[in-house]
């Protein structure tokens, strides 16, 4: 288990980075894509600015967000291991600050 803190701050500068991340509609809506949906499950998936691929997945994206706020990450992160892996260590260094 995981848990940053992070101040008033960091946290817009985190939701504009998501809300910049989709595709806006004319009306300024996230463009829903209605195709897609795990079974049983109720989400959604949204059309985003860019894409995902081999070498930019969504553990990239997340990583860039975690830097966007000033969080220690990862140089690359394809794969959660890397993200974690930095939240480890420095929440490992907090606890020692204490």
């Amino acid at each position: 288990k995981y848990k940053i803190s992070i101040s008033l701050e960091q946290y817009r500068i985190l939701v504009q980075y998501i809300q910049s991340s989709f595709q806006k509609d004319r009306n300024g809506k996230f463009i829903r894509i209605p195709c897609c949906t795990y079974d049983g499950l109720n989400d959604n998936f949204y059309e985003a600015e860019g894409s995902y691929h081999l070498f930019y997945t969504c553990n990239s994206w997340t990583n860039e967000a975690l830097k966007k706020i000033g969080v220690r990450a990862a140089l690359w992160a394809p794969f959660d291991r890397a993200i974690l892996y930095h939240l480890k260590i420095q929440r490992t260094f907090q606890s020692a600050q204490k």
